[in-house]
């Protein structure tokens, strides 16, 4: 009977201490833990690798044949062209100095400086710059002074510093009478005085014409010769000797609770 009384009041203590211990593990805080994200993001940028752009334009006679089918002169193409990709350079930028030239006489116009001056070299605004590209004459007349419009460059290039891509658009004949020297050595003229590289950019099928425009683009490495389809193409090709497309990362770390 002592026995059966004993072993009563040792149960009867640890359900008490237990069920004690049980009620304060209750009261007990929960534990929080903390996690960390991670992001990974990409970023993109225009990386300017040139510090000037000239421009120089023809609008001479032999640009008024049809481009292909598309219903418009070879003229019509040229300015459309020029637009659309001057359209991916951003809206202002005064670390890109832009100039915008004719080498051909304008119609009943006397082939001078203010008359071949469509945009004076300057920080580029794409409004203004494009509004200068919509004057440039719709019709194309004239010769092609292509010996007056290098020598005008060399000017121009006198009072520049840097790096100068020449976007020259041609169908690759001139007719500068009595000229003493050829477009091709006025153009090596300016390359070994100057940092600069031609990107002619060809509107014609003559082989004889095309050849001129190779050589003119020998004068070193960076220059080169792209047929008017390869620009339509290609975007890339008159954007990427002005800016690169530099990739970068961004990581972002961030606390969240559990």
């Amino acid at each position: 009977m002592t026995r059966k009384i004993t072993n009563l009041m040792l149960v009867l203590m640890g359900v008490f201490l237990f069920g004690g211990i049980a009620q304060e593990s209750q009261a007990v805080e929960p534990i929080t833990t903390t996690d960390v994200v991670t992001k990974v993001y990409k970023v993109e940028n225009l990386v300017r690798i040139a510090d000037n752009v000239i421009v120089l334009f023809d609008s001479s006679g032999t640009m008024g044949a049809p481009y292909g089918d598309s219903g418009m002169t070879k003229l019509q193409a040229a300015k459309r062209l020029l637009k659309q990709r001057t359209d991916a350079f951003p809206v202002d930028y005064s670390d890109l100095n832009v100039g915008l030239y004719l080498y051909t006489p304008p119609l009943n116009k006397p082939a001078t400086a203010e008359t071949a001056e469509y945009y004076r070299t300057q920080p580029f605004s794409k409004p203004a710059f494009q509004a200068a590209v919509d004057q440039l004459p719709d019709e194309a007349s004239g010769p092609t002074l292509m010996v007056s419009g290098l020598r005008r460059l060399a000017r121009i290039m006198d009072g520049l510093t840097g790096r100068t891509v020449v976007f020259m658009f041609t169908d690759g004949s001139h007719s500068d009478e009595g000229a003493t020297e050829s477009p091709l050595q006025l153009a090596q003229k300016i390359a070994q005085k100057h940092d600069v590289n031609f990107q002619l950019i060809s509107t014609t099928d003559d082989e004889t014409n095309l050849k001129l425009m190779k050589a003119v683009a020998s004068i070193n490495e960076a220059s080169r010769v792209h047929t008017f389809e390869s620009l339509l193409d290609r975007p890339e090709v008159f954007t990427g000797a002005v800016f690169v497309l530099e990739e970068s990362y961004v990581v972002t770390a961030t606390e969240r609770d559990n």
